[in-house]
């Protein structure tokens, strides 16, 4: 697999936030409302992405590419659970839906918690669906494991998140 793990830069938005919205749309369709999903708006997501990489330091923003198409993207920051102010948070982790079970989301995570461990992390978090079971499998297999610890997202139609913990 020839994949190159980078940091994004902001000309990198379009691509990722077309990514994220075919991400959401296959990852979610039966568990949020279709409108909502095909109400994504990549255009916003550009604008957000290209923000977060020139005024947020505290988020790290990664992508995988290969033959000069990101199919995976990462963002990093400090975790704002109360109850682990020192974690570090996997706040977005997609592989495009056209690239999925082909092994990028392996070598995605594994060079994500790399940049983070270099950092000095010692415990990583991440939070799904609770109903995105295919996501749930593959973190576990990846070493995370749940904590216990769950959420009620309102913005998101209530959907029920729980939340996965690796120590470093």
């Amino acid at each position: 697999m020839d994949a190159v793990f980078r940091k994004a830069v902001p000309a990198d938005a379009p691509a990722m936030a077309r990514l994220l919205v075919l991400a959401w749309q296959k990852a979610y369709r039966g568990i949020l409302s279709d409108a909502l999903l095909d109400g994504r708006d990549p255009d916003e997501g550009t604008k957000r992405i290209r923000e977060g990489i020139l005024t947020r330091p505290e988020f790290h923003y990664y992508v995988l590419e290969t033959n000069a198409k990101i199919v995976g993207v990462s963002v990093v920051c400090p975790s704002a659970d109360e109850d682990l102010p020192d974690a570090i948070a996997i706040q977005v982790f997609y592989i495009h839906p056209d690239d999925q079970r082909k092994g990028y989301g392996r070598v995605l995570m594994q060079h994500t918690l790399r940049a983070i461990q270099t950092g000095g992390a010692k415990q990583i978090i991440l939070w799904v669906l609770k109903e995105n079971h295919p996501a749930r499998a593959f973190y576990q297999a990846m070493g995370f494991v749940p904590d216990g610890a769950s959420k009620t997202l309102k913005h998101l139609e209530n959907a029920a998140e729980v939340r996965y913990r690796l120590h470093a």
